[in-house]
């Protein structure tokens, strides 16, 4: 397989004439994202975090003082962007049984549902009383998140019990105005800094994501190459551009009826990166209102699948049912290979599989429904991507330049989310009566 991710999209069912049209109006407002990029403008500041290379040094320092510490876990702590696309490149990476298979544990709190987070409050707390150490990133840009500040206070008074120092094992990941930055800077915590315009689900490329992935062991500099790549090939030529070419493919499947993003990953390692998509989507394009105030109603309502055990699931609806739905099959090249043992008996129960690899397996699975979308005339296109960070950081920035250029061809705003803060002021009354 190539290095770096492939794009394949002739299946998309979307004709010649309209991507002619949308091509046009596609490259005047890519002109605008370069302009907006080089500005450095609100929200457009997230796609250029590849470049800066100085938030990367300052991370990898934060990094190295807290190896030093001979750390044996790391608990990451926000809620949605905040610690969806960590934990996808983390698993994606590491594999899903990663706490099992590796030394240092990286675990996840992003809920306030009482029992998982003491499940997650007694295994911190059996490392600690076993003098094993322990760091606590929380990370709320806004410094006013709900979830992230009752977690936080939770955890941080478990390790006050334990560690007199207690202080260097805390990372705080927020804005610089923000009243959890003016708290870390009086209790002495490491701070890292998220910058002015970087939304939560575009900000996995910035501190948010790569201190907790650095610290892990994981090829943060990798993934800032291979998503530097990304923005090289992504404001070429339109017909070189994955995520231009991505963008009208969805654009003109959703304007002829199709409202839904099934995102289709072979590879269970990948889920979670799936369930990063589904935010940044969701998120950025659904809105009430357009860019000129009309009221729109706009988005794409994403699902991830799994393959191939979601065929078993939702197969027959998705090759059965409503024709409301575009999907984009993600290939994965496993990292290791293991052989179906060759047993002459167990021909009888399953024909042609005896001596073949797993990954052979599931190509067949994979192609086979392949051909049954075509068959079926389902739009599609197709990623080919593998295990790697370098190749995970192109995927990653694929997909938020083509997010922005989708809310560029809606004409809605790809970077606020202000009916998100619906929920979160009834929220706030409510816990105040």
């Amino acid at each position: 397989m190539t290095d770096g991710l492939v794009f394949e999209n002739k299946n998309s069912l979307v004709r010649a004439s309209d991507f002619e049209k949308i091509k046009r109006k596609i490259s005047i407002e890519i002109t605008k994202i370069k302009e907006s990029l080089s500005k450095k403008e609100q929200g457009y500041v997230a796609l250029n975090l590849p470049n800066e290379k100085i938030i990367l040094d300052t991370v990898q320092e934060i990094v190295k003082q807290k190896q030093a510490l001979g750390v044996s876990a790391i608990i990451v702590i926000g809620i949605g962007g905040s610690i969806l696309g960590t934990e996808a490149i983390y698993v994606a990476t590491q594999g899903k049984l990663h706490d099992e298979t590796h030394n240092l544990k990286m675990l996840f709190v992003d809920t306030v549902d009482t029992d998982t987070v003491i499940d997650t409050y007694n295994i911190m707390e059996s490392l600690l009383k076993s003098e094993k150490n322990v760091v606590l990133n929380v990370i709320s840009e806004s410094g006013r998140t709900t979830e992230a500040i009752s977690n936080f206070e939770i955890f941080l008074d478990l390790l006050k019990k334990h560690r007199k120092d207690y202080q260097k094992y805390v990372v705080v990941t927020t804005k610089k105005d923000s009243k959890l930055y003016s708290l870390a800077l009086k209790n002495k915590f490491d701070t890292l800094i998220v910058g002015d315009g970087v939304g939560g689900r575009y900000s996995v490329l910035s501190p948010v994501g790569l201190f907790p992935l650095g610290l892990a062991g994981v090829d943060i500099k990798s993934l800032m190459k291979g998503a530097k790549n990304m923005n090289e090939r992504a404001f070429k030529e339109i017909t070189k551009s994955p995520s231009a070419q991505s963008a009208i493919d969805l654009y003109c499947n959703y304007r002829e009826g199709k409202c839904i993003h099934d995102i289709f990953i072979f590879s269970s390692d990948l889920e979670a990166l799936g369930k990063w998509y589904r935010q940044l989507l969701a998120e950025s394009l659904g809105k009430k209102y357009n860019l000129k105030g009309y009221k729109v109603c706009e988005g794409i309502t994403p699902t991830v699948s799994m393959g191939s055990t979601d065929l078993h699931s939702m197969g027959q609806l998705y090759l059965a049912g409503q024709t409301n739905r575009f999907t984009t099959f993600i290939k994965v090249e496993p990292k290791r290979k293991i052989r179906i043992p060759k047993e002459k008996e167990y021909d009888e129960l399953v024909e042609g599989i005896q001596g073949k690899y797993l990954s052979q397996i599931m190509d067949a699975i994979f192609h086979g429904t392949r051909i049954a979308y075509i068959k079926g005339k389902l739009p599609f296109n197709q990623i080919s991507i593998r295990k790697k960070e370098y190749d995970l950081g192109e995927y990653m920035q694929y997909e938020m330049i083509k997010v922005v250029i989708l809310g560029h061809l809606l004409s809605v705003n790809p970077f606020d989310q202000p009916n998100v803060e619906d929920y979160k002021q009834e929220t706030r009354e409510i816990l105040k009566r």
